[in-house]
């Protein structure tokens, strides 16, 4: 959407999660984000994540950091309108996790 390296540190944003399966969080985060971009015009270019495992379900702690948007210095070159369950999928992998979304615009 923008290029995070002109996107300054101006609000903090904490999101919270909890889910039963991992494709479920990751959906419901990224959701969240396009809230906050919707909503609030917000743009991040830093994240903070913990994700725990515990008794069955996953949590989420997100601290993100961004700003409002600036049409004028950000340049937004497509504007993201939803996220899709279309070919959505997460894996673990050897170092962690690998996950394929697919964005309306």
């Amino acid at each position: 959407m923008v290029d995070v390296a002109k996107v300054k540190i101006v609000d903090i944003i904490k999101i919270l999660g909890e889910s039963a399966t991992v494709e479920s969080l990751l959906f419901d985060f990224l959701d969240e984000l396009l809230f906050f971009k919707d909503y609030r015009q917000l743009v991040f270019s830093k994240f903070e994540i913990e994700i725990q495992e515990k008794e069955e379900k996953f949590s989420l702690v997100c601290s993100a950091q961004g700003e409002k948007i600036d049409f004028s210095r950000h340049d937004p070159k497509v504007d993201v309108k939803a996220i899709t369950m279309h070919e959505f999928k997460v894996e673990k992998v050897k170092d962690g996790w690998k996950a394929q979304v697919l964005i309306d615009i």
